[in-house]
């Protein structure tokens, strides 16, 4: 509805008021939680309405903004409100997109209105040590999801989603970062709990029990 879209960008437009009082004006990484992600209003997701409002958002405050976004994702909740967390910096993170994935800002317009307004992943250096914030991940190449109905063979593309950014990062950038051993922290939304397993075993294989894991249920954006 038009009135959840204009709530949407009212949040927005706070908290780029805020971020600026304070001093801290660039967005590094953005959570949004999206009551009925995948619910349909005359004819639109509430995630296309979102990301409608989101792109009118930036538009309106930066003008060009494709250069200037965060990462983000978008996860759907099954009951409460519209929740969103965000880290700012007083300097400008390093806007990094995935060589296997066509920018999320430039799908095309069977995806909604407007485009994802996020970036892939932002590289940040704040008190002397590297951060990459890393985007909602799934397991889609180029702008098509693949695998449908089959969890693993989507983990297992999503993981090589995720090595690909962090390896071109290391390329480009000279991190001290350089492969998917090296995250720290995973925070992995699964639609289905009964995926869990399958999930657990699978990032410790690839990465090892080092990795701090946070799992969650939500519906992804994409259906």
């Amino acid at each position: 509805s038009v009135e959840f879209e204009s709530r949407i960008q009212k949040i927005y437009r706070d908290i780029f008021r805020l971020t600026e009082m304070q001093g801290c004006p660039h967005l590094l990484r953005m959570w949004n939680y999206i009551p009925d992600i995948n619910r349909h209003h005359n004819g639109l997701e509430n995630y296309q309405r979102f990301c409608h409002a989101r792109s009118q958002a930036f538009q309106e405050h930066y003008g060009e903004f494709t250069f200037l976004l965060p990462s983000a994702s978008a996860v759907g909740t099954r009951q409460g409100q519209f929740v969103m967390y965000f880290i700012a910096s007083c300097k400008a993170g390093v806007q990094r997109e995935n060589p296997r994935q066509v920018s999320a800002y430039r799908y095309p317009p069977q995806y909604g209105r407007r485009s994802p307004s996020f970036a892939r992943a932002t590289l940040n250096h704040m008190h002397g040590a590297e951060f990459l914030f890393i985007s909602g991940t799934a397991s889609i190449v180029g702008h098509q999801s693949l695998h449908t109905g089959d969890f693993q063979a989507q983990l297992d593309e999503t993981l090589r989603n995720i090595a690909a950014l962090i390896e071109s990062t290391a390329a480009d950038e000279n991190t001290r970062f350089r492969s998917l051993t090296d995250v720290d922290y995973f925070k992995i939304y699964l639609r289905h709990a009964s995926d869990m397993e399958i999930a657990r075993e699978t990032i410790h294989r690839r990465i090892g029990a080092r990795v701090r894991t946070l799992f969650l249920t939500g519906d992804i954006c994409r259906q």
